[in-house]
């Protein structure tokens, strides 16, 4: 972003006032710095993970590349190289539908149920506010298969993903004869790229098809070869509930021209046959008819072929070498914008994690409207885990933790467009099934946004939360960059009809206090004495964190942009009323607006632990009993199983030990995972969401740094306030600490408990920007 100097507020200056008269500020605090260099040194080439033999097809792994438009998985087979399709627009279905006023009048029971106390009935009624618990699948649009003759008697084998250079290699030896194997996914040109090699000239011989999912066989789906280099594959997705209907559904099509240096190439039943090649260039794209979420794919749909015969000819005029430069300039001049070491180790295992989840979220979040789905953007499976839907009773939000502390904040726009059409599908959910202002996004929603709340189970079925915390994710961004424009134009119009949503959301619990209902703490239950388990009740703690954080951000969004003065009084009113949090009988942050009896079954979320992180609701000094509650919380649902949000839980509670272990293992098995894994990094090596007596971000260095980390550097690392900061540590302690304020402002800078004094710390230099 680039941003306007600002005048350092005065009572700021005072506070440095006696430095600068006795020039004790001379190389700590520089004023009208040039700005900061955004790609950081770093031993970048070290950053690769690596593996000494092939995946199986039938696997959900492989090397994971991707540009936002498409993606594979590469098996790195010997004999036979396979690489498994996607494309982030191919989903079932259509538009979104499906609102009802039968379900505002079981909602109404149901609130009705509950001001009696009547829980049980409550949650029959509830259960007559389902909708259809099934959204679009995210679906493959095929594989590739590159069957070579030489066998696969392969020695040396290795298979490479270089994360810094967005590169998958594969290499082997057979009969003398070193084969290399280099595939990337170009966001410039959007396009994937394999460059086939072997060290003798002659040797490359081998067939390349596509081949589409069986499941699509019959419905306009066909394989052929056109020219004499180019395969075209074009295939068609199904209805809901993987249905096909002859005049609905989104179809695609997609080409592989092939390029080989010496010996030739012909048609072999719809494949490719190269024969005696020095080096082969393949290039692979593919454009569907998705028009976006409000029309039909089918009757008001793009057409596939112009845009994907566009996309392959501007690809096809450049050369191996130019389609790289400009792959590798573009990933770059994101992934090089921070830099991670740990204990001298280069790569430190956890520090090649973190840059792990920040390249997939690049490859999977660049432009459009789709953000980042469950699986990230590969899936191979006709009927994906969790349909590869959306899920946003902490997943989406999760996901996208990372991109503003790890300063990758432009994968973002994805999840803002995706953000406006849940709002006006929202609007009229928020309408119609619930009689409310403003608009709503359910458990989970898909491609065509839907917002109608589930079906299944009122352990998440009827919370309609989603779009509430989502709205965080838009107010940190702008805490982070405080980018004016982007709260004003993006962010606000959609926190404030969050808002008034939950406005309608609140009623009175007959105690003084406002609680929303019906509630739930999304996917847990509790027990009553009728020996039963319920899932609905009233005020569920993640429901009013959520709540107070919204209105509180916009609270602030209102006085900043100053607008909207009765509706910001009207919050200011309401913010005291909601219902305090709680701590139960057994010193625990309480679930409920009840204490009651946690049915426990081993499940993983700790929702009201959110008020932690990833909002701000709970911290060290201003809250500290509630602080300790949530540390003896985490501790109890700590035995729910491995769920990737406890590191960064454990770190906003300043237990850098248990973070640690946190980022350990990755119970889910895919790739998706690791942005929310990771999330816990960064924030045991800063805190942000700290505010000092004026209101004023604070930086707090290395706050839950775990024992083991020695000795460290990173570089890049972002804090809200429109602060990018570099610490060093060695022994467990600070050594040097280089803030660049983008703004101009000096923040409050703190290390262990106390203030540093950025005039007279030596470890401490403060680089005040001028505009860029």
């Amino acid at each position: 972003m680039k941003s306007k100097s600002v005048i350092t507020p005065l009572w700021k200056m005072l506070v440095w006032l006696p430095a600068l008269l006795t020039g004790s500020l001379s190389g700590k605090i520089i004023q009208n710095a040039p700005p900061v260099p955004e790609l950081k040194d770093g031993a970048w080439d070290t950053l690769k993970l690596t593996w000494t033999k092939p995946e199986v097809e039938a696997s959900h792994n492989g090397i994971p590349i991707g540009n936002n438009y498409i993606a594979a998985k590469i098996k790195g087979g010997v004999e036979t190289e396979i690489l498994q399709l996607n494309d982030k627009t191919f989903h079932s279905g259509g538009p979104a539908t499906g609102q009802d006023p039968k379900r505002k009048a079981a909602m109404e029971i149901c609130r009705q149920k509950l001001t009696e106390g009547d829980i049980p009935a409550a949650d029959a009624a509830a259960r007559e506010m389902w909708g259809p618990q099934e959204v679009a699948n995210y679906l493959p649009i095929g594989t590739m298969y590159l069957k070579f003759d030489h066998g696969d008697q392969a020695k040396n084998y290795l298979r490479t993903l270089d994360l810094d250079q967005a590169l998958s290699t594969v290499k082997y030896d057979i009969g003398g004869v070193t084969y290399t194997r280099e595939a990337f996914a170009s966001f410039p040109d959007r396009v994937i790229v394999m460059r086939l090699s072997a060290s003798q000239a002659g040797k490359l011989s081998f067939t390349a098809s596509l081949s589409y999912p069986k499941e699509m066989e019959g419905h306009g789906t066909s394989v052929a070869v056109t020219g004499n280099n180019v395969i075209v594959m074009k295939g068609k997705a199904p209805m809901l509930s993987n249905k096909y209907e002859e005049s609905k559904g989104m179809t695609f099509e997609s080409l592989l021209w092939v390029k080989p240096t010496g010996g030739k190439i012909q048609s072999a039943n719809g494949s490719l046959r190269v024969e005696g090649a020095d080096s082969v260039l393949l290039i692979f794209a593919d454009a569907t008819s998705y028009n976006g979420p409000f029309k039909d794919p089918a009757s008001e749909g793009l057409n596939p072929t112009p845009i994907v015969k566009d996309i392959l000819t501007k690809a096809a005029r450049k050369s191996y070498e130019q389609l790289f430069s400009a792959h590798v300039a573009d990933h770059q001049s994101l992934f090089r914008r921070l830099w991670v070491e740990i204990n001298g180790e280069k790569p430190n295992k956890y520090a090649l994690g973190l840059q792990y989840a920040r390249y997939d979220i690049i490859a999977s979040s660049r432009s459009g409207d789709r953000p980042h789905n469950q699986q990230g953007m590969w899936n191979k499976d006709w009927k994906p885990h969790s349909n590869c839907a959306h899920f946003l009773n902490e997943n989406v939000q999760k996901y996208y933790g990372i991109i503003e502390t790890t300063n990758i904040a432009a994968t973002g726009e994805p999840l803002w467009n995706w953000m406006d059409e849940l709002a006006k599908n929202g609007a009229e959910t928020a309408k119609i099934d619930w009689g409310f202002h403003g608009w709503l996004a359910p458990h989970y929603s898909d491609v065509w946004a839907s917002t109608t709340v589930k079906g299944g189970n009122n352990e998440w079925a009827i919370w309609p939360m989603g779009g509430a915390w989502l709205c965080n994710n838009l107010w940190d961004h702008y805490a982070f960059s405080l980018d004016k424009s982007f709260l004003a134009k993006r962010a606000y119009p959609l926190m404030r009809g969050a808002a008034e949503f939950c406005l309608d959301y609140l009623v009175d619990d007959g105690k003084g206090h406002l609680v929303t209902s019906p509630s739930t703490s999304p996917e847990n239950r509790f027990d009553l004495p009728d020996g039963k388990t319920y899932a609905v009740s009233q005020g569920s703690t993640i429901d009013l964190a959520l709540t107070r954080e919204l209105f509180q951000n916009c609270i602030s969004a209102s006085e900043v942009l100053n607008v909207d003065v009765d509706f910001r009084k009207k919050l200011q009113a309401t913010l005291p009323k909601i219902l305090p949090y709680q701590i139960n009988g057994a010193g625990e942050l309480q679930e409920w607006s009840q204490d009651f009896k946690k049915h426990y079954v081993g499940h993983r979320h700790a929702s009201h632990i959110v008020s932690v992180w990833p909002l701000t609701q709970i911290t060290e000094r201003a809250t500290p009993d509630l602080f300790k509650a949530a540390k003896t919380s985490l501790d109890e649902r700590g035995r729910g199983g491995d769920h990737p949000d406890k590191g960064a839980m454990w770190a906003r509670l300043k237990e850098g030990d248990k973070a640690l272990a946190a980022l350990g293992g990755n119970g889910h098995g895919m790739a998706a995972q690791w942005s929310v894994l990771y999330s816990g990094m960064p924030e045991m090596l800063l805190f942000s969401h700290n505010r000092d007596e004026k209101g004023n971000y604070e930086l707090e260095l290395l706050p839950a740094l775990a024992s083991s980390w020695k000795s460290g550097k990173v570089s890049g690392l972002r804090g809200r306030g429109g602060y990018e900061v570099e610490i060093e540590w060695a022994g467990g302690e600070l050594k040097k600490c280089h803030i660049d304020s983008s703004l101009g402002t000096i923040p409050a800078i703190r290390y262990q408990g106390n203030l540093l004094d950025p005039a007279g710390d030596p470890r401490v230099t403060l680089n005040l920007q001028s505009a860029r």
